[in-house]
Order: C-alpha cells, then structure tokens, then sequence
C-alpha cells in the first residue's frame, strides 16, 4: 500500500509543481454563463462606448461585480473570467503574470 501512495504522489506532485498560473478561459466562460448571462448579453461587451479600455479595466469590473454579488469568487476565478472576456470580446494585450 505504501508503494501506491509514493506512486501516486511522484506522479501528482510534478503536476501541481509544475502547474501554469495562466487563466483558464474555458473555466472562465462557465463561470461568466452561469453567473453574469442573465444580466449581461452581448450587447454588453459590444457597445461603442464601452467602459473597459484594457485588460486590466476588463479585471476591475469583473472583480467589482464579484463583490456587488456577494464575493464568492477568488483571485483565480476573477482571472479566468476576466481572460475569457478579453479573449471573446474585448482582444485586449495582457501585460500581468495571469496572462
């Protein structure tokens, strides 16, 4: 039995050591569709004058609606909704770690 949990975490261990900080868009899209589509469509995002003007103002309304709702997202979450934003919408450059 002690053989399989060595196994088990040399094979674990390299995975979680070795794992991107990168958002994850896809997670991100589930995560906006369940949460935030009831409210926001693509009209939204589509708008001339919208009010994200980079990546990081993409960031701050995600986060900022997070609190309104009752904060139940983490740093992690924020981040993928915010990617896959950019990344369906907005095509902003990333200049932080998360990108």
């Amino acid at each position: 039995m002690k053989i399989y949990f060595c196994i088990l975490v040399a094979i674990i261990l390299p995975l979680i050591a070795f794992s991107s900080n990168a958002a994850d868009p896809g997670r991100g899209r589930a995560l906006y569709e369940t949460q935030c589509m009831e409210c926001h469509d693509v009209s939204v995002h589509g708008r001339k004058n919208r009010d994200a003007k980079n990546y990081e103002d993409i960031r701050k309304w995600v986060a900022r609606w997070n609190r309104n709702l009752g904060g139940y997202w983490g740093k992690e979450e924020i981040e993928d909704v915010t990617d896959y934003l950019n990344e369906r919408y907005y095509s902003f450059p990333c200049t932080g770690l998360e990108c």
